[in-house]
């Protein structure tokens, strides 16, 4: 068992310590390894990012309608003209207006025609 051992780490030591380095073609391979493996990777991850970006959207407009149904048992159970997010802010409904994940310039609007639904404008 001692002789394969040594036999061993004569031989790892011949290739550690050989001084040849890596040829182009070498180089080329793993250049293209990586090249695939990055190609495969990036899309996917843009993919989840929207998608991660969506639900955050879908999270922020259920916690609007919550606080508005929370507004409205408050009030006697009848909803106000004019309702407005600044309104469930000042209220301490939600701490601040959400920002949307998506697009940093749309907007949520409170839509008074449905018992007051949560609008997302994409504007």
């Amino acid at each position: 068992m001692k002789d394969i051992m040594t036999r061993v780490k004569k031989h790892v030591r011949r290739v550690l310590h050989n001084n040849r380095g890596f040829t182009l073609i070498e180089l080329l391979i793993v250049l293209a390894i990586i090249a695939i493996l990055a190609g495969i990777a990036i899309p996917r991850y843009t993919a989840s990012l929207t998608k991660a970006k969506e639900s955050a959207c879908a999270a922020n407009v259920a916690i609007l309608e919550s606080a508005v149904m929370r507004y409205w048992a408050d009030n006697d159970f009848e909803y106000p003209t004019g309702l407005t997010v600044q309104d469930l802010v000042d209220g301490g409904f939600i701490r601040e207006e959400p920002v949307c994940p998506v697009k940093s310039s749309a907007s949520y609007t409170l839509d008074s025609t449905d018992d007051y639904s949560v609008v997302h404008n994409h504007n």
